[in-house]
């Protein structure tokens, strides 16, 4: 139920949320007028502080903590305009903001520290890449904004030939030094848009966003070199296998995407290794 109300909040847009936490104020204030002195509600002007501060922000909570305090201060002078002392109404006011902006700011620290903790969840450790996980969601996302625009796109799918050789002979460190190199030439051949990773082991996968069949031949071709010379280079007894999709129409889901791209590239593992298989996805209209 959380989850669904945070995707639900955090898919509006930052209007209809400011509509949201000036409702929450209206509400609480006008539930603290009729409920009278005797029953205290003005707490819960936590709720619209801690709602503005998730969904729209710290500035965005702050601001809501003000506007709160004033409201709150509105109806307590309408409702205890009977203080023997003038000054304990504006003592009053002061803690109660100090209050509301505290709680705003452990709010959003709060919603950073979960967002951090989310993004590095996403991220493998070993290369910085994006993992399996995160390249799921983040391709789900791209492509969802590339239908909207009518791009086309194409995934990658490589596998490392022989790995396990490297790790044998030359032990896990120098195989670890090998992904982080394969890791820098897929990052130094791509743009900021495309979406490099590592799925685990030896395996990797690239969204190219708005790359055709062309672009992307070019694109994986000077990987692939790259990556022939880095082996040589080292000595390494690796090559690399490539399977490559450029989809024109897209599939149900980013695991049928996935698996496709993956099965184009084991045609070529099981076809002598070390090359580039490429195709086309148009899905066929029923």
């Amino acid at each position: 139920m959380i989850r669904l109300l945070n995707f639900h909040f955090k898919s509006n847009s930052i209007r209809l949320n400011w509509i949201y936490t000036l409702l929450f104020i209206l509400i609480i204030s006008v539930l603290d007028y009729l409920s009278g002195p005797e029953i205290l509600l003005s707490v819960f002007y936590v709720v619209p502080v801690g709602f503005a501060s998730w969904f729209l922000g710290r500035k965005a909570g702050f601001r809501t903590a003000v506007l709160s305090e004033v409201v709150w201060l509105i109806t307590d002078f309408a409702l205890r305009n009977n203080y023997e002392v003038d000054g304990i109404l504006i003592w009053n006011a002061v803690i109660r903001l100090f209050s509301l902006l505290l709680a705003s700011f452990l709010f959003s620290r709060l919603q950073e520290a979960i967002k951090t903790e989310h993004e590095l969840s996403l991220v493998d450790g070993l290369t910085g890449l994006t993992n399996g996980r995160g390249f799921r969601e983040r391709t789900n996302v791209e492509i969802e904004r590339m239908v909207r625009s009518g791009e086309l796109f194409t995934m990658v799918y490589f596998d490392l030939d022989n790995f396990k050789a490297v790790n044998d002979t030359f032990g896990h460190q120098k195989g670890d030094e090998l992904l982080r190199a394969v890791a820098d030439i897929m990052i130094e051949n791509l743009r900021k848009v495309d979406i490099p990773a590592r799925l685990g082991g030896d395996e990797f996968a690239i969204l190219l966003t708005n790359t055709e069949a062309e672009g992307a031949r070019i694109i994986i071709g000077k990987i692939k070199q790259q990556l022939d010379e880095l082996m040589k280079k080292n000595k390494w007894p690796v090559s690399a296998s490539f399977g490559a999709i450029s989809f024109e129409t897209v599939p149900n889901s980013v695991n049928e995407m996935i698996t496709l791209t993956d099965q184009l590239m084991y045609t070529v593992k099981n076809s002598g290794k070390n090359n580039i298989a490429f195709d086309v996805y148009r899905k066929v209209k029923e």
